[in-house]
């Protein structure tokens, strides 16, 4: 299993495994049909060949299916949820800790390249949020080799989708695919967007919602952090295979500082607002339209909301969905929840319901369309994610994501939460284990597990409000919340 570069091809990239063969576009990366195999994919390939043939039968697998749906007859907007499935899986078969293992056991002359003019061991006196250490830069080398595994899809999906949502939204899309990735949540990629974000935040200031480009103010940091993982990630090389030095060599130009120089380089697109014409009398009026003016763009589209939302909204279909073997009692069931929740004065979802969301129908719909879909949406979500609880034996959040809550009275709100059993030893273990990488705001915040954050921000909620069921019904809220959020869909 390998990736290959094939310069006499018109596509450019290749998938190979077992003699079998598939095409992928590169016009993403003009660069790339004028560089070596090993010195951009060297890294990945050299894993992947350590790797029995089970794990690359299954890479293989997923790269076929993406292409299949590439093929099919149709738009292929329309099949984002599937291919953001496919993506998210294919990241998620990469360790971090394995490919850093490899990367570490590499001898001298393979090792990613440091310049120590000018990478240091310690920040120093330098801000964290816009310096690299050594330490730093081999977490991200470690993380953009298994990014670069996106290569082949997201050239491919890039070059059928420009055409549609044009120049400036195109790397955005791509990134979206594996947001929901363990990697994509990794320390080494949370670094990397506090960076971006450091060295665009002048100019996002001074910037006119950057209108030109139909990008909000507050999206422009993602804006940029995904044109630097898309755009310069998959071309990037960490070592020259031959171990050359040269260090007037584009190769040793690190990833920092072309990451760097393309912020640098494009912060006058985004200070772009509306042109303005000079009127006789010396005042200014905008030449644009109102609309333009606050023009900005969506990380959820509207089209996508729309979509999900009818989906959303055939219960029944969407139950056989993400329960295939679904029982006649559990249909029955089904309709006796969404009755219950049809008749409730009100119901507000709170934050744990996205994230149950994300768990319970993953596989259907993408969660973060349940945002913003109606209400008839909403609790069909709801009643579908019950049953599924249920059945997975998650049976106190099944009862709490169909309860109503209600407002409590301000003084009760600061008294003491209700008694829950503690997660035991094993189970925050496992939690580490399953969440590996811990964003860190900055390197003095206190480092806090995503899933202890969740189960944390969940108890806030549930201490907020009156909930119509019993307390003792959520004694072990904590485990069971644990055990939701380690639970991955086959």
């Amino acid at each position: 299993m390998k990736l290959i570069l094939d310069k006499t091809m018109m596509t450019g990239l290749l998938t190979v495994h077992d003699e079998e063969e598939i095409h992928w576009h590169t016009k993403t990366w003009n660069k790339l049909k004028w560089q070596s195999e090993d010195d951009v994919f060297g890294y990945l390939n050299g894993f992947w060949a350590t790797k029995p043939k089970e794990f690359q039968d299954k890479v293989f697998a997923l790269y076929k299916k993406a292409d299949e749906l590439f093929l099919e007859d149709g738009d292929v907007m329309d099949s984002i949820d599937r291919l953001s499935r496919i993506s998210v899986r294919l990241m998620n078969m990469h360790s971090y800790a394995e490919v850093s293992d490899y990367i570490h056991g590499l001898p001298a002359t393979r090792f990613p390249y440091i310049d120590p003019k000018t990478m240091k061991d310690s920040y120093g006196t330098n801000l964290e949020c816009q310096t690299y250490t050594k330490g730093d830069y081999l977490e991200l080398v470690v993380a953009s080799t298994i990014v670069k595994a996106m290569t082949p899809i997201w050239g491919t999906y890039g070059f059928l989708i420009q055409k549609v949502v044009g120049r400036y939204e195109k790397e955005r899309r791509c990134y979206d695919l594996i947001s929901g990735s363990r990697i994509a949540n990794s320390i080494p990629m949370d670094k990397l967007y506090r960076f971006t974000e450091a060295w665009v935040d002048g100019t996002v200031k001074s910037s006119q919602a950057a209108i030109t480009m139909g990008v909000a103010k507050v999206d422009i940091p993602y804006h940029f952090f995904a044109m630097n993982v898309v755009r310069r990630i998959p071309i990037q090389q960490f070592r020259k295979v031959t171990g050359e030095k040269t260090q007037t060599s584009d190769a040793w130009q690190n990833l920092i500082r072309q990451i760097y120089n393309f912020i640098d380089g494009n912060k006058a697109e985004i200070t772009k607002g509306p042109r303005v014409k000079n009127l006789k009398d010396g005042s200014d009026q905008e030449a644009d339209g109102i609309v333009e003016q606050y023009r900005i763009a969506q990380q959820v589209p509207d089209y996508l909301v729309t979509v999900a939302g009818e989906y959303l909204k055939g219960t029944q279909r969407l139950m056989k969905d993400v329960l295939p073997d679904v029982s006649e009692d559990e249909m029955k069931n089904l309709d006796r929840v969404l009755n219950r929740l049809h008749n409730l004065k009100t119901f507000t979802p709170s934050f744990f319901h996205y994230i149950i969301f994300g768990k319970m129908l993953g596989k259907a719909v993408n969660y973060k369309a349940t945002l913003s879909v109606d209400r008839e949406a909403l609790l069909s979500a709801t009643a579908v994610s019950h049953i599924k609880l249920k059945r997975l034996g998650f049976n106190s959040i099944a009862r709490l994501v169909i309860s109503e809550r209600t407002e409590k009275d301000l003084h009760e709100v600061t008294m003491a939460g209700f008694q829950t059993q503690e997660l035991t030893r094993d189970l925050r273990q496992q939690l580490d284990d399953h969440y590996p990488y811990l964003p860190k705001k900055s390197r003095s915040a206190k480092e806090v597990n995503p899933g202890l954050f969740v189960i944390t921000e969940t108890l806030r909620v549930i201490n907020r409000y009156e909930w119509d069921l019993d307390k003792e019904d959520l004694s072990d809220i904590k485990h069971v919340m644990a055990k939701l959020l380690m639970y991955e869909e086959e």
